[in-house]
């Protein structure tokens, strides 16, 4: 009768048998459940699974990765973790088994499976390179999607010229720019695969990063091929995210400045619009540089004095063009190339399209003393996302 096994070799061989019945689920010897599937692939395979679960599971329930290849991979890696918890005994060796039998399965998947675990982790599906191949110590041109950096925080803020009359967006010839040509090339297997990995990462984030739900949004409009312009939410965006919080209260504090100077030449009851200007701060949240990164801002207003109070509803409008930069723009976090997505666009399978939202305040002050104004605002945010908001929590 042999040794009693220990606690590691048992966790080991429990580990084989979770793998194994993923193995039965997707040969069909058992129903397959993607809820089911996924929670025992994040248990199951420690390091190689929880990281890219997600993902992988859409993969598999889409189609995009043939389910009896993988089981037979999933059947190789069971017994290999089996094998391991009965030769070996220490903790050391075991761990050092575990991690050969896990690079052995991530080699049997293949390139595509290796693919999407090494980048899932980061859930980067969305608009790439916040930097877009721009100069980070330069202002940029917002004009290519999120990735163009526009002004930089704390550069010269130089105020847009405004003129009474109603609403009126601005011209923006040049400013939203593509950079790829679409439906310029012709596909292959590789793109194939592409689309389908990033398809995968999307839904994954969907479902493991609620946070992401308007990056989420974005991306899969790109995905749709129309190209129809798309709405964000500027309220939400300026609750959750610091840096656009602070354009568009610049953008406030500019048209007050132009309202001042209309009220001096002796306009009582106007409205007034202006010119475009690049945001001055990137966003600071993960969603919201996702969403829009690099953008433009211009503003109109109605405006009234009573006395030497001046009372001004002011609508800021934001713009932005959703797509994917040359140039050797990579994605700031991951460093996936612009050009991962970019392709999509060339080769027709997806679509930029334009973005815009807006938001309206309510400013009084008195005349001449426009920093003291008071601003009638929506309500406080139910959530924050953003990391200067964000109360620190017990881990």
């Amino acid at each position: 009768m042999g040794q009693p096994l220990n606690a590691d070799q048992e966790a080991m061989l429990a580990h084989a048998e979770q793998t194994e019945q993923m193995a039965l689920m997707l040969d069909g010897t058992i129903a397959f459940d993607p809820s089911v599937f996924q929670g025992m692939m994040m248990t199951a395979l420690g390091p190689v699974g929880a990281p890219f679960a997600a993902a992988f599971t859409a993969a598999i329930t889409n189609q995009h990765i043939n389910a009896h290849e993988v089981a037979a991979a999933l059947h190789a890696h069971a017994e290999a973790t089996r094998e391991s918890a009965l030769e070996y005994e220490t903790t050391d060796d075991l761990n050092a088994a575990e991690l050969a039998a896990d690079q052995h399965l991530a080699e049997e998947l293949g390139d595509q499976l290796d693919s999407v675990k090494s980048e899932a982790d980061k859930f980067e599906p969305f608009k790439e390179g916040p930097l877009d191949g721009k100069d980070p110590d330069r202002p940029g041109d917002p004009s290519r999607g999120r990735g163009d950096q526009g002004p930089m925080p704390g550069s010269a803020h130089k105020d847009a010229e405004y003129h009474v009359g109603s609403p009126q967006r601005p011209d923006m010839t040049g400013l939203l720019d593509d950079s790829y040509e679409y439906g310029s090339k012709e596909s292959n297997l590789a793109d194939e695969a592409s689309w389908a990995k990033w398809g995968a990462m999307n839904e994954g984030a969907k479902l493991l990063r609620p946070d992401l739900d308007d990056a989420t949004r974005m991306y899969s409009h790109f995905r749709e091929n129309s190209g129809t312009p798309m709405k964000f939410d500027y309220e939400t965006a300026y609750k959750e995210d610091s840096s656009i919080r602070a354009n568009v209260n610049e953008k406030i504090a500019e048209a007050q400045r132009a309202a001042e100077s209309l009220v001096r030449n002796g306009n009582t009851s106007f409205s007034m619009t202006g010119g475009v200007n690049a945001e001055g701060h990137y966003p600071a949240t993960e969603d919201w540089k996702k969403t829009i990164g690099a953008y433009y801002q211009w503003a109109s207003a109605d405006v009234r004095v009573d006395g030497n109070q001046v009372t001004m509803e002011v609508t800021v409008h934001a713009e932005d063009r959703y797509n994917f930069n040359k140039g050797g723009a990579a994605d700031m976090d991951s460093g996936t190339p612009d050009s991962v997505n970019g392709r999509f666009e060339e080769i027709g399978w997806a679509k930029p399209f334009d973005t815009s939202g807006e938001l309206t305040r309510t400013v009084t002050w008195t005349l001449g003393e426009a920093p003291n104004a008071t601003v009638s605002s929506g309500s406080e945010p139910e959530r924050s996302r953003d990391p200067e908001n964000e109360p620190s929590q017990p881990r």
